[in-house]
C-alpha cells in the first residue's frame, strides 16, 4: 500500500470493478450497468484494515479518487487483484492505473 497518497480518504487495494445490479436489468443495455470497486479497504472508520468490501456504485472519478452513490470517496491504490488482470488480459483491455475508472457520460 502507497502510504504517500495525499488525502485522508479510505484506500482500496487489490481491487477489481465489479457490476452492481440496481433494480430489474434484464432490458438494460450494458452501457447503463453500474459498476463500484471491490478490493481490501485501509483507513476507514467503519471496517478493519484488510476488510474485502464492494463499494456503492460509482458517480464520479479523477484519476484514483473515485465516489460512490452514497457520497463515499474512496482512493484506489497499487494494482488491480490477478483476477482481474487476467479477465482484462483475456478481453484485451488495458488497465490504465493511474486512471483506472472510465465513467460513459
Amino acid at each position: 500500500m502507497n502510504n504517500k497518497m495525499n488525502n485522508n480518504y479510505p484506500i482500496i487495494t487489490n481491487w477489481s470493478i465489479e457490476q452492481i445490479n440496481i433494480g430489474d436489468i434484464r432490458y438494460q443495455a450494458p452501457e447503463l450497468y453500474k459498476i463500484g470497486i471491490q478490493g481490501k479497504i485501509y483507513n476507514h472508520s467503519k471496517f478493519e484494515d484488510n476488510t474485502q468490501i464492494l463499494t456503492n456504485y460509482i458517480v464520479h472519478s479523477e484519476g484514483k479518487i473515485i465516489t460512490t452513490a452514497s457520497g463515499s470517496i474512496y482512493c484506489i491504490d497499487g494494482p488491480p487483484s490477478k483476477d482481474y488482470q487476467f479477465y482484462c488480459k483475456k478481453k484485451k483491455i488495458d488497465i490504465d492505473e493511474n486512471n483506472p475508472i472510465k465513467l460513459i457520460k
